[in-house]
C-alpha cells in the first residue's frame, strides 16, 4: 500500500481506507460538521474543498456531492451557483 498521506491532504486518509478495503472508486462526500459563522460563505469554501479534492484525483474520485443547508434554500441563485462548481 502506497503512503499518501503528506501529497494528498484532504484526501490521503480516505485513499488509505480506501486501499485497505479494496475500493477503486468513490464519490466524496463533505461532513457537516464545519463552522458556520460565515452562513454561505462556509457551505461554498466546505463545497470548494471537496470539489478540488475531487479534481486532485478524478481517477479515485469521479464525482462530489456537495452540502445545501436547508436553512439556505431561499438563497437558489447562490445554492445554483455551488453546484455548478461541483
Amino acid at each position: 500500500m502506497a503512503e499518501h498521506g503528506t501529497e494528498l491532504g484532504c484526501l490521503g486518509a480516505i485513499v488509505e481506507i480506501k486501499d485497505r478495503g479494496g475500493v477503486e472508486q468513490a464519490i466524496v462526500i463533505p461532513g457537516h460538521g464545519y463552522e458556520r459563522a460565515n452562513g454561505i460563505a462556509d457551505t461554498r469554501a466546505e463545497n470548494d474543498a471537496i470539489a478540488a479534492c475531487r479534481d486532485r484525483m478524478p481517477e479515485r474520485f469521479p464525482g462530489a456531492v456537495g452540502i445545501v443547508e436547508p436553512p439556505r434554500i431561499g438563497q437558489i441563485p447562490v445554492t445554483i451557483e455551488l453546484f455548478d462548481r461541483l
